[in-house]
């Protein structure tokens, strides 16, 4: 028997776009449910760095860095030129620093550090900055996430317990017999994993930390997540999407949408068939690092209700080697360490 739930707002993904849809939605005094295909959250969120870049931001405001909007307009423009209309740029560049306030204001657990020295993509373009416009989450201990705590979708690749390092600490980990600011990060984080044994703490960062604020914020929004809830079709009258079908643990449900339905399901990238229809060059799925989830069903779903799409051909791109035992090893740090050779 299908199950049927009535909801203002109807989120599908439990990423960082998802949760934060969701979240405002619940801030605004609209009811709100979240659903999610897999038995975890976070999607690539939680396998990320759990970068955000976001020019003249209230941490990079706190920070003293020298950003600006009229700044931040012109290397946007120098980065993206024309392909993205100006309107979206410039909604970017004003919504972005207003989302961090909004959220900042209501959430306990939103809390970011700068990453300075991370610099912007193109720090050689007119607006761009060499320290860099990142930020990051700050690191969460992992008990506050009680039960949930083993529902977080897991990285790559995982330290060992107990520690945790922000971005800028693994730049300086990584050149450790090179430099004393790379000694002097060591000895910290091995301090703090000390401290953290002894405490009993469980300290998550980066893309882990950043999902487990956004999930504890839900939770104190009472907002409800189902998870292993995959999304099978948008439910449509006349030109309007008013909910969508799913399944709830392999019963299926019908979730009505009084005021609208957000796709936030992620991309496309372990579905081969969509790779080599949108991109360019030998294509596999045995090279991304992204959520394994991630096969396209919220775009499809959107396309097939009469959405458009655009800039299909690009992603954020990395070298990777592919791992015959596990997950790729994508390269980060290695792209920056002297004497390095990489063949492709």
């Amino acid at each position: 028997m299908t199950q049927e739930f009535e909801f203002d707002v109807v989120v599908v993904g439990s990423g960082a776009a998802g949760m934060t849809a969701a979240l405002t939605a619940a801030y605004r005094g609209l009811s709100v449910t979240l659903i999610e295909k897999s038995r975890s959250f976070g999607g690539s969120t939680a396998r990320s760095g759990g970068g955000i870049w976001i020019p003249n931001n209230p941490v990079l405001q706190r920070e003293g860095v020298p950003d600006s909007p009229e700044l931040a307009r012109t290397y946007l423009k120098a980065v993206v030129g024309d392909r993205v209309p100006e309107a979206k740029q410039r909604a970017f560049l004003d919504r972005g620093p207003e989302m961090m306030r909004y959220l900042g204001a209501r959430s306990r657990y939103w809390e970011f550090v700068y990453d300075r020295g991370y610099s912007d993509y193109h720090p050689e373009f007119p607006g761009g900055l060499a320290q860099g416009r990142s930020i990051e989450p700050a690191p969460l201990d992992g008990r506050l996430l009680g039960g949930d705590l083993h529902k977080i979708n897991q990285p790559t690749m995982s330290g060992p317990k107990g520690i945790a390092f922000t971005v800028s600490d693994f730049h300086d980990l990584n050149m450790i017999a090179r430099t004393w600011a790379g000694k002097r990060t060591a000895i910290r984080v091995g301090m703090q994993a000390v401290g953290n044994k002894l405490r009993g703490r469980l300290p998550l960062s980066l893309g882990k930390a950043l999902a487990a604020r956004l999930w504890l914020s839900l939770r104190d929004a009472g907002v409800p997540v189902w998870l292993n809830t995959p999304l099978t079709d948008l439910i449509t009258e006349a030109d309007a999407v008013v909910g969508v079908r799913a399944e709830h643990d392999g019963t299926p449900v019908v979730i009505k949408a009084r005021r609208g339905v957000v796709l936030a399901a992620g991309g496309f990238e372990h579905n081969l068939r969509m790779r080599e229809q949108y991109m360019s060059g030998p294509q596999s799925t045995e090279w991304t690092v992204g959520a394994t989830e991630n096969v396209g069903e919220g775009i499809v779903a959107g396309q097939k209700a009469g959405g458009a799409v655009d800039l299909m051909g690009d992603a954020w791109w990395g070298p990777s080697v592919r791992n015959p035992d596990g997950p790729p090893f994508f390269c980060l740090a290695e792209r920056s360490q002297p004497g390095g050779i990489m063949v492709n």
